[in-house]
């Protein structure tokens, strides 16, 4: 009985099956864009890619009016985002990337491959994969940099207070001409 099931399933099966064998192939996606720095011979100016955002993300171009960010639009040098309310913005850059959390704004001062340099107000996260480039973030007062070439950190600067914690790897700080290196733990 239950062979007679499988075969009268089997036929079903075949008979309902029209396969066109003519039919030309499917056409594949178009490629996804990489989330790093253009090259150096594609004839746009490095820059950083936004990756991913929630909420609302807004881009300012060098000094002119703020307008929403959109995933895969590229931040170059004096380029800023910023997150009002209760946004989040992730920035990459080859091995670099950046994520700015809710109420956090950064101003680009450099985007290249491996490199990544901003001014920040608010809190940003950082992640380098070692021995892939190196990031640099300065408190928007100037008051405390924050660096580092391969590790994952995090900085919170408000007002004149500034808050610095790597949650793996090594971030070097310095502020008020002393410099102390953070490590994980």
């Amino acid at each position: 009985m239950l062979r007679r099931v499988a075969l009268l399933g089997l036929a079903f099966a075949l008979h309902g099956c029209r396969c066109n064998r003519n039919a030309p192939p499917p056409v594949p996606p178009p490629p996804t864009p990489r989330a790093e720095a253009a090259e150096p011979d594609a004839g746009l100016p490095p820059a950083a890619v936004l990756v991913d955002k929630s909420g609302v993300v807004e881009l300012q171009r060098g000094s002119g009016s703020w307008s929403p960010a959109a995933t895969g639009d590229r931040v170059g040098s004096s380029d800023s985002l910023r997150t009002p309310g209760d946004g989040q913005a992730e920035l990459s850059v080859d091995g670099v990337r950046i994520k700015l959390h809710d109420r956090s704004e950064v101003r680009l001062t450099a985007a290249g491959p491996g490199v990544l340099r901003a001014r920040i107000r608010g809190r940003v996260e950082s992640d380098v994969e070692r021995g892939k480039g190196s990031v640099s973030l300065q408190v928007e007062d100037g008051s405390a940099v924050a660096s580092s070439e391969g590790g994952h950190f995090m900085v919170t600067a408000e007002g004149k207070a500034v808050v610095v914690a790597a949650t793996g790897g090594a971030v070097d700080v310095s502020s008020g001409g002393k410099q102390v290196q953070v490590r994980e733990g």
